[in-house]
């Protein structure tokens, strides 16, 4: 029999090692590096300052309670925390989060004093238990980096530093100019330097104080290496947008990071997004040996409204309004949206919810809009057109009616509800038409039946499915209003009879016990 000592060791082994399968690793010295410095700032702003870690362990790291130190680890710059990835990078940046406008930085915060020292700095990554994990002694100045053009300095695989090319580069300013730098990609090659054509031959890269520095070869041109996205997207949920990186130079090979998981290959692709949002698409281009990064980004808007009614008053300048339709199949907020009329814009509130099948009024005297101007508009917070209304003519007292058949002017005033077109405004139709939507959505595409169907004070049977649209989810839900009246009648009687036979067969078996 085993002594109960031995049977406890035994299990606080298996504790212990289930455990340390669970805990997250944290790796010592050499794991985390210092990889690339922007002590020069950006061209936006010389105190637009970053700093770049990389994981070269094979697990991930967690840097809670980890710190950046200058003065030789004695003066703490900035405490850091959450993880690093395998072979990922941790971008630092310097006051806020728009150093690089248009990748997110991992941690932010105020760098002590006036920020890192264009004369040089000596700097030292700590762990959370206060051990020197990496350091760089640039005391005497640095090694390398360019104050003129902005340049980062970029650690070298043997560990001495090298100026960025200005060809390997990634990310946007705070002005929306290049960063001459890598930040949270892989850094750009040695053999390289800044230059403006796409052929370098016998430069030199590095800082002329500290004697630095990477002469180029002079037997054979270099081709540089550049990714070109092309410009930024404004598109519509699912619309299909066309990618095209031809102008990109030097490159054999095309990777998409499309911003929303999705990873595509090829120069020229196709994609549409599922979902409205801001997505930050990045292309990555390779020679084979080098990469090159450009982002753009990718605006997607859900949904369409339509300009549905349009009403002019007569007896007072704020009585006028506009109607708005939802025919989606969803609810859609149009917060941010603007509404245009002649030269003068209404940009909506927030939490501006129109109901699936729903409508929303935009009186006059809360817009401040002139109906009568002659044109509505309405269009998506970036202002692109959406919807447009043209007429020639206005009927003060009328309502201007979409219908399956376009625009007509009525005396059948319908705000919030379905619109009615009667024969006395008929005569009017040639004194309104309809713009082209300039997003390729026809205004009559939307089925009659889910639509308008009443002209001339004729109603038609179709018109009922419009109004049970609003109906359709709580009727899906309600299992008895599907059942025929007979039906519902037997099988409440079929339950009440059961519940009083089981009462009945309780007693019985009472009595015999």
């Amino acid at each position: 029999m085993r002594s109960p000592l031995k049977i406890h060791i035994f299990y606080t082994i298996i504790v212990m090692f289930l455990f340390s399968l669970s805990a997250p690793i944290a790796f010592g010295a050499d794991s985390v590096l210092i990889n690339e410095i922007a002590w020069t700032g950006t061209s936006a702003n010389s105190a637009d300052e970053w700093i770049e870690l990389y994981n070269s362990s094979s697990g991930i790291v967690d840097l809670t309670g980890w710190g950046l130190y200058e003065a030789g680890g004695s003066t703490l710059i900035l405490n850091l925390s959450g993880t690093i990835a395998v072979g990922g990078y941790y971008l630092i940046e310097r006051t806020d989060d728009n150093s690089i406008s248009d990748i997110l930085a991992d941690v932010f915060g105020s760098f002590v004093g006036s920020g890192l020292n264009n004369s040089g700095e000596n700097l030292v990554l700590k762990d959370s238990g206060g051990l020197v994990v990496d350091y760089i002694d640039a005391s005497s100045g640095w090694p390398a980096g360019d104050s003129a053009s902005k340049a980062s300095m970029e650690r070298k695989a043997d560990g001495t530093w090298q100026t960025n090319n200005g060809v390997t580069i990634n990310g946007k300013d705070a002005q929306g100019g290049n960063i001459v730098g890598t930040p949270k990609a892989q850094n750009s090659s040695v053999a390289s330097g800044t230059a403006s054509s796409s052929v370098i031959e016998n430069q030199t890269v590095g800082s002329g104080e500290s004697g630095s520095g990477v002469s180029m070869g002079t037997s054979t041109p270099i081709i540089l290496l550049k990714a070109d996205a092309g410009q930024d997207v404004v598109a519509e949920v699912n619309q299909k947008i066309k990618f095209d990186a031809s102008k990109s130079e030097g490159a054999n090979s095309y990777k998409w990071y499309l911003g929303d998981g999705a990873v595509k290959e090829g120069i020229n692709i196709e994609y549409g997004y599922q979902f409205s949002g801001t997505y930050l698409v990045t292309l990555e281009v390779s020679n084979g040996s080098e990469v090159s990064l450009d982002q753009i980004r990718v605006s997607i808007f859900g949904g369409k409204v339509l300009i549905n009614e349009i009403f002019v008053g007569q007896s007072s300048s704020t009585s006028s309004w506009i109607e708005i339709f939802n025919p989606n199949k969803s609810t859609i907020d149009i917060g941010g949206w603007i509404l245009e009329s002649g030269k003068k814009n209404f940009i909506l509130p927030p939490f501006s919810i129109v109901a699936t099948g729903g409508y929303f009024v935009v009186s006059q005297a809360v817009s401040g809009l002139d109906v009568s101007a002659g044109s509505i508009k309405i269009k998506y917070p970036n202002g692109l057109t959406m919807d447009e209304v043209v007429f020639d003519k206005v009927q003060s007292g009328f309502s201007a009616s979409r219908t399956s058949s376009g625009f007509f002017w009525t005396k059948e005033v319908t705000p919030g509800g379905i619109n009615i077109v009667t024969s006395s405004g008929a005569a009017l139709l040639e004194n309104m038409k309809v713009v082209p939507n300039l997003v390729k959505q026809k205004p009559e595409s939307l089925p009659a039946k889910n639509y308008l169907a009443s002209f001339y004070n004729q109603v038609e049977a179709s018109s009922l499915d419009y109004a049970e649209l609003g109906n359709k989810q709580e009727e899906e839900n309600s299992f008895w209003s599907k059942l025929p009246s007979g039906l519902l009648f037997w099988v409440v009687s079929v339950m009440v009879l059961g519940f009083g036979f089981g009462l009945l067969y309780i007693r019985l078996i009472n009595k015999k016990q």
